[in-house]
């Protein structure tokens, strides 16, 4: 094997700027799909948000906040938002008062057997 004449931990400059910037290099797979996927759709669906847009005539004409005054105004979009409102708050409390019963039956069982919440427990055999 042939012994190399360059020092000992002598890095090149192109060595030291990769290593400079090697956790960029792994990110940047990572930072084109975000753009591509996530912020270019976003910025995107913004856009059109504020614009008059008509798939069969050329061109869109920008209306500004029209178009969230027009669906705020509108009676089913309200009525939908309360009920999504109504649904989100009941069940995710719900869901988190029952998840117990699904993970840890022995707490539910030590619960029940106790002589001080059998009774009370007793309306709870619905877990």
């Amino acid at each position: 094997m042939k012994k190399s004449n360059a020092p000992a931990g002598a890095r090149t400059p192109f060595q030291k700027w990769v290593d400079k910037y090697q956790g960029l290099f792994y990110l940047i797979p990572w930072i084109i799909g975000f753009l591509v996927f996530k912020a270019f759709p976003f910025g995107q669906s913004l856009y059109y948000s504020f614009t008059d847009m008509n798939f069969f005539k050329d061109g869109t004409s920008f209306v500004g906040l029209a178009n969230y005054i027009t669906a705020f105004h509108t009676r089913k979009i309200t009525k939908a938002l309360i009920i999504t409102f109504k649904y989100a708050f009941i069940t995710v409390p719900l869901k988190l008062i029952f998840a117990p019963c699904t993970t840890s039956p022995p707490f539910w069982a030590a619960l029940w057997l106790s002589p001080c919440c059998g009774r009370l427990c007793s309306a709870w055999t619905v877990c």
